[in-house]
């Protein structure tokens, strides 16, 4: 049996708030073509770490004869990044790999990154099918409403996880259930590919709260 919550009562949203933005981040990761990313990704990192140990052993300036410490090689790294080098072009050659390997690959995963976050602006279908796929024992609520929001509310309150598939669009509760971090998606919940979704395989339960009984039932 579920109990409505007071009138009135805010969720505790903070809790469910960090895992949604955790889950972002899972998802944006098990999108499409995360294989080739996070390859990139590692690579991008190997050399950050291989560049800063190859300018501390390595580095010599060509004009002073200085060496760098720590700092100023890690600091040299970075700003290789954006192409601003604060460091003399070097006479060893395999740290010259260094200052280009560094800035082409930090391109590169910023390129990747930038069409995956676009990806997941302008497919919905993609991002959703993405988000949903980091969601465990969790609950399907069907339709929004004010009974809807309540169960949601209660759902919360024991820092249980919610996907809600509300069928229309122009719903005003819509954002606002969102920004207590949870996860809505805007289709027909009579339709079974569309709970296949929201990953009915792996929830723990679905509530029908539709303003339609005979939806309710089917």
């Amino acid at each position: 049996m579920i109990v409505p919550m007071r009138q009135g009562r805010k969720p505790k949203t903070l809790f469910s708030r960090l895992r949604f933005a955790m889950r972002s981040v899972q998802a944006f990761f098990k999108m499409s073509g995360s294989g080739s990313f996070i390859l990139l990704l590692v690579l991008f990192l190997v050399t950050i770490v291989f560049s800063t140990i190859d300018l501390y052993l390595n580095y010599i300036d060509p004009e002073t004869g200085k060496t760098l410490d720590w700092g100023e090689a890690i600091y040299a790294v970075f700003a290789m990044l954006v192409f601003e080098s604060p460091l003399p072009f070097p006479a060893a050659w395999i740290t010259r790999i260094a200052f280009f390997a560094v800035p082409i690959t930090g391109v590169l995963v910023l390129g990747q990154g930038l069409i995956r976050l676009g990806k997941s602006i302008l497919n919905r279908d993609l991002w959703n099918r993405a988000m949903v796929s980091t969601y465990k024992e969790h609950t399907i609520i069907c339709g929004l409403g004010q009974v809807s929001t309540r169960v949601i509310r209660w759902i919360l309150d024991l820092n249980e996880e919610v996907i809600v598939i509300e069928q229309h669009r122009d719903n005003l509760l819509i954002e606002e259930v969102r920004s207590w971090g949870v996860h809505v998606m805007v289709a027909d919940a009579t339709r079974p590919e569309v709970l296949m979704e929201a990953g009915i395989q792996n929830a723990e339960s679905i509530v029908p709260c539709t303003n339609d009984d005979l939806v309710n039932l089917s």
